[in-house]
């Protein structure tokens, strides 16, 4: 984690296949993400926050008020925010909406960054299927409403992927604080 330029670590970001890369070039010590499709050798997987995708619209959006759970077919006509190619988020929106009539319009944007779909949410009649966790923090502002859903739509929990055998005493404290942040 840490070293003579940087005594409390550098935090990296990285998606995917790339955190795989990273702990197999011994580039990390923990890694903060959902599960992955394998474990690399040595390595161990520890659930922390249960996740579910949502749908989330701005509070000014026609079904902001809404309290009756909405169904799929409730859905289509609407403008939407989809997610980048291949996200969780982005296969299930695809997947739920392939036979909505009206189908979806997508809106002209695509984006990653919590900053800019919370913006456009907040400014444009969009909705976003996304991970709870993602914005949560905006839902509990009331910044962004999460819309009730008839059915829930659960995804793999996040968690730390660590190390099974020699981590450094600042991983553990680094662990041990993640794993508090929830309560």
């Amino acid at each position: 984690i840490g070293d003579e330029h940087h005594p409390f670590g550098v935090a990296q970001g990285a998606e995917g296949e790339d955190q795989l890369l990273a702990v197999a070039r011994s580039e990390v010590d923990l890694v903060a993400c959902r599960r992955p499709p394998a474990l690399p050798s040595g390595w161990g997987f520890e659930p922390l926050l249960d996740d579910a995708l949502v749908v989330l619209c701005g509070p000014q959006h026609p079904l902001a008020r809404r309290r009756r759970p909405l169904r799929w077919a409730e859905l289509g006509g609407r403008s939407w925010l989809q997610g980048p190619v291949g996200s969780i988020a982005r296969q299930q929106l695809d997947a739920l909406t392939a036979e909505l009539e009206p189908p979806i319009n997508p809106f002209p944007m695509v984006t990653r960054v919590p900053a800019v779909l919370s913006e456009t949410l907040r400014r444009h009649q969009v909705l976003a299927l996304l991970p709870r966790s993602y914005l949560w923090h905006q839902v509990d502002a009331g910044e962004l409403v999460a819309l009730p859903l008839a059915a829930p739509l659960p995804i793999d929990p996040l968690g730390l992927m660590l190390p099974l055998e020699g981590r450094s005493d600042a991983c553990d404290r680094l662990a041990a604080f993640l794993r508090g942040a929830g309560d």
